[in-house]
């Protein structure tokens, strides 16, 4: 499948993925939160936009993120 080969190809280039899964907390150094909901000061990713990466300890592309906060 394409998605098994892209991550090949990711891992050979030294890209790897922002962990952005639903329940993460959220980081603004890491994370570009698009839509906010809810109320409270824990913020949770909701649902991964698009992807981030790290390229070498340095992110290169931040992950795209809705953000429910919670108490």
């Amino acid at each position: 499948p394409l998605s098994k080969s892209l991550e090949k190809s990711l891992k050979d280039l030294n890209l790897i993925k922002i962990d952005s899964n639903p329940g993460t907390e959220f980081n603004p150094d890491l994370h570009d939160a698009v839509m906010v909901e809810g109320e409270g000061e824990k913020e949770i990713i909701e649902e991964t936009l698009r992807p981030g990466y790290y390229y070498e300890s340095e992110v290169l592309r931040p992950a795209m993120v809705k953000v429910k906060r919670e108490s």
